[in-house]
């Protein structure tokens, strides 16, 4: 037998049918336990990740540009730049001018000036009728800002890789081209000044890094090149190979190359001399960066499989090899600051930017926002933004033990019925797929719904790991979006999914660390936790009602599903709880207004789910009949 024990708090319970009065930010709390007990494990569900596919232009194959900012990442291919969240939501699609021919023209560098907190973006173009010139623009996300700039240069092969570009600071650009090396400046209205040009004769340079003051060069003649700061030449060195990437290491430079036909690491000292090389089979490698565990992770294009990455460990062992996009090359690879990396794939008229996992797993197309459920305990669970409780109105219910495949609650929601003053019924209710409630505080504007479409989830362990970060007063590490864009009093970063939407006073509680009444992560701020995991939301009942009868309540409700981890404890181990703030924002007073729940159990089979209550202790149960 199977039983689910449904508890409401007695001091809770004796206020339900009292009366709610319209008093401002008036507020009735209702807790609700949930403890659960069954006896059948199944595997978990797997973690899934994403792929986002983008168009391009433009006839090489191995230039392309990938880059994080705070909360989204950059991807540029050919004349085509996306902004695009982690819930794979574009931001802003792009099309970057062409100044000659889309088949021999396409961009290879593009990079953010931040300008005193009004950014507008760099963007670098090789193009020409012979393949002959580098175009410089500066765009804003609402067009082009009319600076073009023009630098003359000669590429020799038009699908080589190359040229190579480092943003020094806010304002400086450093550009390696084929035959010249160049400083560039931009100022802040976007006007781009070449400070002066140097001749060199080193052949295209495929990528570049800082490093000791200067840089460090390479390109697919086989040459490693350091130049000091001003981009003098310090020593070169030829190594026989073709060099597509560089990689700064405690101990030296590591390289992305092809050996033979055979993509390949080589590790050299920083004096260029070649420590060690390895092949990893036939085709090339174009990209490289440091994995998540203290090793090496590196794409290119395998001639039997397409994109591959490779993960090593620093000595170029192999801990894993995957193919993603049979018909592209692996352009870039970065590790990102949210766990996992980002594969950007090209080929001549087709371009995919690719998120995964640690072990180098990946999941379906997909433009969905992740599902939210709590599981630091022996429950999972979940709600919905408009109003389903124990579920998210679509594929995350109630499980018991947490790893079940199997729901123990499918659905629930509030229902709440009452007179007025005048004698008129006023209610509200949710079930599967129909509910009176709306996303949102009741004030807020009906256009940024979609802002408030959302759960915030929200874990002790990821505020402490902010707090630990924010003791040096700077921001390191990767943070949550639900972090970031949590509905405190004014929150600067609230529209990470675009609009205008503001966040009233007195709307998702929170610790203000420097006591100005507005949330921001970046001055210390961090939410008010309940438990050691939660998901808050907040939900209105304004036009609706009639789904029951009577008129609406016009109330909100502001919502926390929360679950502590505490093994030691089995009451609290197999415990949630749903905690309700209700504000009556109406005109009215409600006499017998009556607050309830609908639950549908699933315990096992839902065909023979069957409730019982304990009425002194305030309880109702559901049990199957096996």
């Amino acid at each position: 037998m199977s039983i689910i024990l449904y508890y409401i708090y007695p001091s809770v319970q004796k206020s339900l049918f009292k009366k709610l009065k319209r008093i401002k930010m008036k507020k009735t709390t209702l807790a609700l336990l949930f403890t659960s007990f069954c006896f059948k494990i199944i595997v978990a569900q797997p973690e899934y990740w994403q792929t986002i596919y983008t168009s391009i232009s433009g006839g090489n194959k191995v230039n392309s540009t990938l880059f994080e900012k705070d909360l989204t990442f950059i991807s540029v291919s050919g004349s085509m730049f996306y902004e695009d969240t982690y819930y794979l939501e574009i931001r802003d699609e792009i099309v970057l001018p062409l100044v000659a021919n889309p088949i021999s023209s396409h961009y290879f560098y593009a990079t953010e000036i931040e300008n005193n907190g009004d950014p507008f973006f760099f963007a670098a173009e090789r193009t020409g009728t012979n393949y002959n010139k580098i175009y410089l623009n500066t765009f804003t996300k609402s067009g082009m800002i009319d600076t073009a700039f023009e630098i003359p240069d000669e590429f020799e092969n038009q699908s080589a890789k190359g040229p190579a570009a480092i943003q020094v600071n806010d304002g400086e650009i450093r550009l390696f081209g084929n035959q010249s090396f160049h400083k560039i400046t931009v100022a802040n209205d976007g006007t781009i000044n070449l400070d002066w040009s140097k001749p060199a004769n080193f052949g295209l340079i495929a990528d570049a890094k800082s490093y000791n003051g200067g840089y460090i060069l390479c390109n697919e003649y086989g040459n490693l090149i350091y130049t000091d700061g001003d981009s003098e030449p310090v020593w070169v060195k030829n190594l026989n190979s073709i060099l597509m990437a560089v990689l700064v290491l405690d101990d030296g430079f590591l390289l992305a190359a092809e050996i033979d036909e055979e993509s390949a690491l080589i590790k050299t000292d920083f004096d260029g001399v070649v420590q060690w090389e390895k092949k990893y089979g036939e085709g090339f490698a174009t990209d490289l960066d440091f994995s998540n565990e203290d090793g090496i992770i590196f794409t290119g294009k395998n001639q039997n499989f397409g994109a591959f990455v490779i993960k090593t460990n620093l000595e170029g062992d192999v801990i894993w090899e995957k193919f993603y996009d049979e018909d592209n090359n692996g352009t870039k690879i970065l590790k990102s600051k949210f766990g996992g990396y980002l594969l950007q794939t090209k080929g001549i008229i087709s371009a995919k930017v690719i998120r995964i996992a640690e072990d180098g797993s990946t999941g379906e197309l997909t433009s969905e926002v992740p599902p939210k459920a709590i599981s630091a305990n022996n429950i999972k669970s979940s709600v919905s933004a408009k109003g389903q409780l124990f579920w998210n109105g679509d594929d995350i219910n109630t499980f018991f033990p947490r790893d079940s495949s199997t729901s123990t609650i499918f659905a629930g929601g509030l229902w709440f019925s009452g007179y007025d003053q005048d004698g008129a019924l006023h209610s509200a209710f949710t079930n599967y797929t129909t509910s009176d409630f709306s996303p949102g505080p009741f004030n807020a504007d009906p256009e940024d719904s979609e802002a408030w479409d959302h759960e915030w989830r929200i874990s002790k362990k990821q505020i402490n790991k902010l707090r630990e970060d924010l003791l040096d007063g700077t921001l390191d590490d990767a943070v949550t979006i639900d972090l970031w864009t949590y509905p405190g009093a004014g929150n600067p970063n609230f529209n990470i999914f675009g609009g205008d939407a503001v966040v009233p006073e007195h709307t998702a509680p929170f610790i203000d660390a420097n006591n100005d009444g507005v949330y921001n992560i970046l001055d210390g701020d961090y939410p008010l936790m309940k438990g050691d995991d939660m998901i808050w939301w907040v939900m209105s009942n304004k036009f609706n009602g009639a789904n029951i009868g009577g008129q609406a309540l016009e109330i909100e409700i502001k919502g926390t599903l929360y679950a502590y981890a505490c093994d030691e404890n089995p009451i609290l181990y197999n415990a949630a709880f749903l905690d309700f703030e209700i504000t009556n924002y109406s005109e009215n007073e409600y006499s017998d207004l009556h607050i309830g729940t609908f639950i549908d159990f699933d315990i096992g089979c839902y065909l023979d789910d069957y409730i019982g209550t304990l009425v002194e202790t305030n309880s109702v149960f559901g049990y199957n009949d096996n």
